[in-house]
């Protein structure tokens, strides 16, 4: 599981539809479309914020708009405690995730990258059995949820944890070098490790969504095989993507991932 520093910079755009003010806080707008078919709500990997993916805001396909769960501990939230498990997280991220579905009849779809891929999954289990779930969920640079994690980097004293973080992804730019920023960073950080290497699976209902999944081909944290086996967990149409690059591949070529988005969008979403 790797992870990134997002920008401190908070992403906003306007939108016809914008979130209640009880769940603004948890939920943004990235790029809002006036003439909107579906929404696309994004939960960002470890360490990480909505304003990593703003560029993404140039190859959206057409009449879609795009949502970020923004996460406590960083960005807008940087003064918010982080926190370090699943549960303790979809308390509030549920309840708020729902009320942004009320407010807009469109379709939605969640997609999650490596820690958010976890967090998108519950979501989408804990929304369709309220019986407001996404049209898709799209899951990305993570192993199937039942395959347990490998590593305990979120144990580790602080300069180790960095040390591994960093030999795991190699696109944490300078922002850890800054002793300050390091400060700022580091409990979002160590927090969303903790989350995704103590989530364990517990078994229940399959998906009603179809499920689309990305992995990079290049990618030495997650294989390939692990990423496909998020199939066995709905019982709708699955379907497998793979791009180039490394694990941070939808950052890194943001106009691949989302042509392809758009295309198993057609497919898949009514």
């Amino acid at each position: 599981m790797g992870s990134t520093v997002g920008s401190t910079a908070g992403s906003t755009a306007a939108s016809t539809r914008p979130s209640t003010a009880a769940g603004r806080e948890w939920v943004q707008c990235v790029a809002g479309d006036a003439d909107a078919r579906l929404r696309v709500l994004l939960v960002p990997h470890a360490g990480s914020g909505v304003s990593a993916y703003r560029r993404w805001r140039d190859h959206l396909p057409p009449r879609v708009e795009l949502w970020a769960a923004c996460l406590p501990g960083r960005e807008t939230r940087l003064l918010d405690p982080p926190v370090g498990a699943l549960p303790d997280l979809l308390r509030p991220l549920g309840p708020a995730v729902a009320r942004w579905r009320a407010a807009s009849p469109l379709p939605y779809v969640l997609l999650g990258h490596s820690m958010g891929a976890l967090v998108a999954f519950e979501l989408a289990r804990l929304l369709t059995a309220a019986g407001h779930g996404p049209a898709c969920l799209v899951v990305s640079g993570h192993a199937a949820p039942h395959l347990p994690p490998e590593n305990a980097f979120h144990l580790l004293p602080d300069e180790e944890f960095l040390r591994q973080v960093l030999a795991d992804s190699g696109d944490l730019g300078d922002a850890l070098d800054d002793p300050r920023l390091r400060e700022l960073y580091l409990p979002a950080l160590r927090a969303d490790f903790r989350l995704a290497e103590t989530y364990r699976y517990v078994p229940g209902p399959a998906l009603t969504c179809p499920i689309v999944t990305w992995s990079g081909a290049a990618d030495h944290t997650v294989p390939v095989e692990e990423v496909r086996q998020w199939s066995a967990f709905t019982g709708a149409p699955a379907r497998h993507r793979t791009f180039p690059g490394g694990h941070f591949f939808p950052l890194e070529e943001p106009a691949a991932v989302l042509s392809s988005l758009a295309a198993d969008l057609r497919d898949l979403v009514p």
